[in-house]
């Protein structure tokens, strides 16, 4: 599917099928970031590279924008990559799972701390 060698993890399809968002280790191997791979092509774009680590990419309804955690809270960016992350919430319990198809909201699952 890409040129990247590196263990993908959350894969989320594109509404257009299109393309793929995963969180997928950084080269250096220190923490994960979320990309966007080509399906068609099977390049990569890289959204995240901050040192946090962002995990379970979702696409927006109209495939524009992506949702994902990160360290501290739940963040949302285009999925062009323009722009930088948003913060939509600031809890770490929380994960995203997808988005509502009629109206607006974002659909989030508590995630299990780790002890």
């Amino acid at each position: 599917m890409s040129d990247r060698q590196a263990p993908y993890r959350g894969p989320n399809i594109s509404p257009d099928g299109a393309q793929v968002a995963v969180a997928m280790q950084s080269p250096g191997g220190r923490n994960e970031d979320i990309w966007v791979i080509d399906v068609a092509r099977g390049t990569h774009t890289r959204l995240t590279s901050d040192p946090a680590t962002e995990v379970l990419p979702v696409w927006t309804p109209d495939g524009t924008r992506i949702a994902f955690s990160g360290s501290g809270g739940l963040y949302w960016m285009a999925a062009n990559g323009s722009g930088g992350a948003e913060a939509l919430t600031t809890s770490t319990t929380n994960g995203p799972l997808n988005f509502r198809r009629m109206g607006a909201g974002l659909r989030i699952r508590r995630m299990k701390r780790d002890r």
